[in-house]
């Protein structure tokens, strides 16, 4: 874990989901029922207690622009500390959002043992990440620095892709940073585009 080479798989799976009537809003009254929209593989194989911090993401999700998050701290074993936290937002309204999460779990010197992806039947889409801290994370409570990393997923959710994607992907500029640096880029693109429009009425 402390180790500075990390290796990544990642297995995929291709979705078994049901038939889902997006339009059918008396189906289980309007509540999220996973069996309805998720894998039968994945509700066959996971807990009660693993589906619904996603079920409760899920719902949130439904009136929301944005992603939720949903943090759930996992007791610790005394040597090893980790938390879960679950991300769930409509598929297809963003971009290079799993690789946005990373490196910015990342600038926080955070790292996964696990993380799965989930995609529904209704359209949505349930991240789960099994955190922990690093060698280079802060000496801060790794629940702090989470908490953090979900503050900033907003962020991370409406950027656009820009020629400063590279510059927070390398870990050169935090999320803030990145955010800060475009909505500058924004005023002074309109501000001097403002001045030359003056300019040419003159």
């Amino acid at each position: 874990e402390d180790s500075d080479t990390k290796l990544r798989l990642f297995f995929v799976q291709k979705c078994n989901l049901p038939e889902y009537n997006q339009s059918d809003k008396s189906l289980n009254n309007g509540k999220i029922v996973l069996k309805d929209i998720a894998d039968s593989r994945y509700v066959h194989a996971s807990s009660e207690d693993s589906q619904k911090p996603l079920v409760e993401a899920l719902e949130e999700a439904k009136n929301r622009l944005g992603p939720v998050v949903r943090i759930i701290e996992i007791p610790s074993d005394g040597k090893h500390e980790e938390i879960r936290m679950v991300v769930a937002y409509r598929h297809g309204s963003t971009h290079s959002f799993f690789s946005g999460i990373t490196a910015l779990y990342h600038s926080y010197g955070l790292h996964s043992t696990r993380k799965y992806i989930e995609r529904y039947a209704n359209g949505y889409c349930t991240y789960s990440l099994y955190l922990y801290a690093g060698k280079n994370a802060e000496k801060k409570p790794l629940i702090e620095l989470v908490k953090s990393v979900a503050e900033d997923l907003s962020l991370i959710y409406v950027l656009p892709r820009t020629s400063l994607s590279v510059l927070f992907k390398n870990g050169i500029l935090s999320a803030q940073e990145v955010t800060y640096s475009y909505a500058l880029w924004k005023f002074a693109h309109q501000f001097f585009s403002c001045i030359s429009d003056d300019e040419n009425d003159g």
